[in-house]
């Protein structure tokens, strides 16, 4: 899922190819399009359940001085992918 988060738009025929190269497992085109429609699902998904962390974020700092937060994220043509946060 890591994979497609990073390459949304990856080919059908290269997610078969990947699977091969790293785990030695040849999938079925219906098997890695079921795939990555599932994983693309739970991706765009998970988007949306962090859309407002970043106010989270500026709240908790607000109303507390001595927390430590972290949001890291990489960027992406449709905007921000969440990676990890870390609160102290």
């Amino acid at each position: 899922m890591c994979l497609l988060r990073h390459t949304p738009n990856m080919k059908t025929q290269a997610l078969i190819a990947y699977a091969l190269d790293k785990w030695g497992y040849k999938l079925s085109l219906d098997q890695a399009y079921k795939a990555k429609c599932r994983a693309l699902q739970k991706i765009q998904g998970a988007s949306k359940e962090y859309k407002h962390l970043r106010q989270y974020n500026e709240e908790v700092l607000r109303r507390n001085k001595n927390n430590t937060m972290t949001i890291k994220t990489n960027a992406c043509q449709k905007g921000p992918i969440f990676e990890i946060i870390y609160v102290s």
